[in-house]
């Protein structure tokens, strides 16, 4: 009798070992595609264009941001028809299509914000000006990508042995929901916004007492560009503590956040809460802080 626990036992072990092993197996296949796609790039380019997009592997690797700024990367509007091509495999081999098509929303939003603003901006509001570098190469084994402009921030780091960072990812959309011209109604972020409202909406007096933390939301993003973050002041809704439905909607909401995602990292469920910043009202400035585990998800926007 005593041999069953132990077959078991030795069942799980060996299950996990194989687990392990192919998702090493998966993240050694995602590097040496990004390899392949940014040498295809690299090798697209011209002295000029070099200068531009390669950087070294250091800090200025960690420098990242999503508001508009200046940057010193090789601007999409210097790169030719198939150069584009090229940089867009790169960025799908660390997007889905459907990651891809957000990003391509999300710039078309500076054609609208150009109109909203008129010629009195303060930024030239340019769905050409996303920049892309590359810091070292791959054959160095210590090597990077990133992807940004206003509101897109795509990252990877890539570490020969020891395997392959996809952080930070930033994804925001301004406005949240355009109301001029022939896109009026189009919202670039729409499922996770929708998703989070329902959650948030859903809430009893009770959770909205554990949840809400400040009656006034912040002027921007609530953890900004910040390489660390401190947790969110408050435990907000557990997951445990939170109805089927509610359950429902964060687990939908992870999956709107991971389907942008070519290859999703996520392998187990994590503890979720839940947390507001802010008015539950729709039609006003708001934050929907969402925990998972060590991760913080901020779903911002202002209607125009």
């Amino acid at each position: 009798m005593p041999q069953a626990p132990c077959r078991i036992l030795l069942s799980w072990i060996l299950a996990l070992a194989l687990t392990s092993q192919a998702l090493v197996a998966e993240v050694s296949e995602v590097a040496d595609k990004m390899g392949t796609a940014a040498n295809a790039f690299l090798q697209s380019i011209d002295d000029s264009q070099a200068e531009s997009v390669q950087h070294p592997f250091d800090d200025r690797r960690k420098d990242w941001h999503f508001v508009p700024r200046q940057r010193k990367g090789l601007l999409l509007s210097a790169m030719s028809g198939d150069q584009r091509v090229l940089a867009y495999a790169l960025i799908s081999e660390r997007l889905s299509e459907q990651g891809v098509q957000t990003v391509k929303n999300i710039r078309s939003l500076e054609r609208v914000l150009r109109l909203v603003e008129g010629p009195g901006r303060h930024f030239a509001r340019d769905p050409e000006a996303y920049h892309l570098y590359l810091f070292a190469t791959p054959e160095s084994g210590h090597w990077g990508w990133r992807f940004e402009g206003h509101h897109i921030s795509i990252n990877a780091t890539i570490i020969e042995g020891q395997g392959v960072s996809l952080s930070p990812r930033f994804l925001g959309a301004n406005p949240a929901e355009v109301q001029t011209a022939e896109r009026t109604g189009f919202r670039a972020l729409a499922n996770e916004e929708d998703i989070a409202f329902k959650l948030v909406e859903s809430f009893t007096d009770e959770q909205l007492d554990k949840a809400v933390f400040d009656s006034k939301a912040p002027w921007d993003i609530f953890t900004g560009a910040h390489r660390e973050v401190s947790p969110l002041p408050v435990e907000g809704v557990t997951y445990g503590e939170m109805n089927t439905e509610q359950r429902f909607c964060c687990g939908n909401f992870s999956s709107a956040i991971c389907s942008r995602l070519r290859t999703p990292f996520v392998r187990k469920p994590l503890p979720v809460s839940s947390a507001l910043d802010g008015s539950r009202s729709v039609s006003v400035g708001r934050d929907r802080l969402i925990g998972i585990g060590e991760i913080i998800i901020t779903c911002k926007g202002r209607a125009f």
